[in-house]
């Protein structure tokens, strides 16, 4: 009859060695085969409502209980510790009612000490859940916050700031999930749930290995590349697109404190900035215009726009102190007359331009022949 009984009270039970202590406990004690019918099915259901109350919180209905369709809790702690602690005191309330042979029975004892067990195993499934819930949301935050950056000098030192800012953020969030760790009857022992520090220090690799993907060490060529342009003719849509794919910051001779610059300078933060250790991209107007100051450069790229279409936004932007707005009609037929003479002024500016750049490209072309000929 005892065999009958253990088993069918112990059957789901994983340890083969207490199962054959309390074999032997309940064969020696009519009190201890006592507390294991009464104790057993009541600690049991314990350890079932105890759960059953975290996941009516972290699952959502009608859905299935795995990591993938978990919630994001992050006051688990206190509602784990709130659960656990209540089934511990209705099974000492169990006990306290129970006669005094239960009461001092060892069986009695190793019954609560299986059931603390069995909830510290089971919230620290659940912990990790939730510690594994918050890396991720900490993560893709840490990644909307790097594509809000703005590309500048500073850009390495700004990245590390937000992947600091992110691991503190989930060390704070994290202290509302762990379990409260100790030794007071009715709180669950924790040493088994990942440790904060220790999540904190997988979100750190996953952080820098994510800033490594995003900046890649950039293969340029040395010295200074100039974007050469007649004004309105794409050099500032060029540098956005550079710096977006290359990540690569871009220059400009122009003047900062200019209002067209200042504007500029909240999407481009090199402008003013010629220092190729810095820019290796350097736009210019020259010599349609004269910079804020000289500097070397080692090759050219040209960009070159219809002339009549680079005129026209260029009388937009005189008229509007802006890169980016367009006249109405009325104002072309208000001032005709002014427009008709800055074209004519500025097709012999924008020709000249032109000029200039290719015949600087005619006389390096003859030099390298010059100097393979000596050779």
């Amino acid at each position: 009859y005892h065999q009958t009984l253990l088993n069918e009270q112990y059957a789901s039970s994983t340890s083969n060695n207490y199962h054959q202590t309390l074999l032997r406990a309940s064969k020696s004690s009519p009190s201890n085969l006592a507390a294991l019918r009464k104790l057993v099915p009541a600690s049991r259901e314990q350890l079932k409502s105890c759960i059953q109350t975290i996941h009516q919180v972290v699952y959502p209905q009608d859905t299935k209980q795995d990591e993938a369709n978990a919630q994001l809790v992050l006051d688990f702690g206190n509602l784990a510790n709130a659960a656990s602690k209540r089934a511990l005191s209705q099974l000492d309330d169990t006990i306290r009612n129970s006669s005094p042979a239960i009461q001092s029975s060892k069986v009695t004892k190793r019954i609560r000490q299986d059931l603390q067990d069995a909830l510290r195993d089971e919230i620290s499934t659940l912990a990790e859940i939730q510690l594994s819930k918050l890396r991720t949301s900490c993560f893709e935050s840490f990644k909307t916050n790097l594509s809000k950056l703005r590309l500048s000098p500073n850009l390495s030192s700004d990245m590390n700031a937000v992947a600091q800012k992110s691991i503190a953020n989930f060390i704070q969030l994290s202290k509302g999930i762990h379990v409260n760790n100790n030794n007071n009857n009715n709180k669950i022992p924790t040493s088994s749930i990942l440790s904060p520090s220790l999540s904190s220090l997988s979100l750190s690799l996953n952080l820098h290995q994510h800033q490594q993907q995003m900046i890649p060490p950039p293969k340029i060529l040395p010295g200074t590349t100039i974007l050469a342009s007649y004004p309105r003719s794409g050099n500032t849509l060029l540098r956005n697109l550079l710096e977006r794919i290359t990540n690569i910051l871009t220059g400009s001779d122009t003047r900062p404190n200019r209002s067209l610059s200042r504007s500029l300078s909240k999407t481009l933060a090199g402008e003013g900035i010629t220092s190729s250790q810095t820019c290796p991209i350097i736009k210019t107007h020259f010599p349609e215009r004269t910079g804020c100051m000289p500097f070397t450069a080692h090759r050219i790229l040209l960009i070159t726009r219809n002339p009549y279409d680079a005129i026209d936004s260029y009388w937009n932007m005189c008229c509007t102190n802006a890169h980016d707005r367009t006249l109405d009609d009325i104002v072309y037929s208000i001032y005709a007359d002014k427009f008709r003479d800055l074209v004519r002024s500025e097709i012999g500016v924008w020709n000249e331009f032109h000029s200039y750049w290719l015949q600087q490209q005619q006389q390096k072309q003859q030099q390298q022949q010059q100097q393979e000929q000596q050779q």
